[in-house]
């Protein structure tokens, strides 16, 4: 199997050796290829670009793309299609229902004061205390999060819109706004469908890397397989 690559998380620190660590301690013949991890910090619109440029002459496999001004906001899903018509084997989500359970209205997303996105932080408790005791990189990350989460708050499904690949929700127990709407993402598939949950809350993908990656390995196994000629839908 082969797992390609593209972050924002630049070389200066261990995330992608822990990325590549983890990956290959489950799947040791796993073939991986960095793309690129020098894209700038939270740049969505840079990182899509790149994507788009080098996806076609990448050859079949995972591709792993993370630009994310920070985990853990009230985000809506975004499901992707190549311009070919390609589609996804199968669709990862986690903590957060589907579009489907997003406000229908078609009003445009309000700004969010800086008290607002400093409530979000503090709720999910994502971030680093470090982080939110200095002013001056609170300051540097509200505009950021400010506007990706008006480009994704825009975003609309249209109401037929459905998947045709599995999909699998991952949640965490004790994340209680968001877990028990995992079973939204039932009526987003044609395909199958499960829910895995973890202990822990909305970050419990922390303590939990190995056990999560080894979910979403053997579903992909089991994807991949089931689009070989001859295979059949076990029972």
């Amino acid at each position: 199997m082969i797992v390609t690559l593209l972050t924002d998380y630049g070389r200066a620190d261990d995330f992608v050796g822990v990325c590549h660590g983890v990956m290959r301690s489950i799947e040791p013949d796993l073939r991986i290829i960095d793309i690129t991890h020098g894209i700038d910090r939270y740049a969505v619109r840079e990182g899509a670009l790149v994507l788009r440029n080098t996806l076609p002459f990448m050859p079949v496999g995972v591709h792993m793309a993370v630009v994310d001004p920070q985990v853990g906001t009230e985000r809506r899903a975004i499901a992707l299609r190549t311009g070919d018509g390609r589609t996804a084997v199968h669709l990862f989500v986690s903590g957060r229902g589907s579009p489907d359970c997003a406000r229908a209205d078609n009003a445009p997303p309000r700004p969010r004061s800086d008290r607002e996105l400093l409530a979000i932080l503090q709720r999910f408790g994502g971030t680093s205390p470090a982080i939110m005791q200095r002013p001056e990189l609170i300051a540097a990350l509200l505009p950021s999060l400010r506007s990706d989460l008006a480009l994704v708050e825009a975003y609309a499904v249209d109401p037929g819109d459905r998947v045709t690949c599995p999909i699998t929700a991952f949640g965490g127990a004790d994340d209680v706004s968001y877990s028990g709407s995992l079973r939204s993402w039932k009526d987003f598939t044609r395909g199958r469908f499960r829910v895995c949950i973890f202990p822990g809350g909305h970050f419990y993908f922390s303590p939990a890397a190995e056990a999560l990656a080894g979910e979403i390995v053997g579903d992909l196994h089991a994807a991949v397989d089931m689009r070989a000629p001859g295979a059949r839908l076990q029972p």
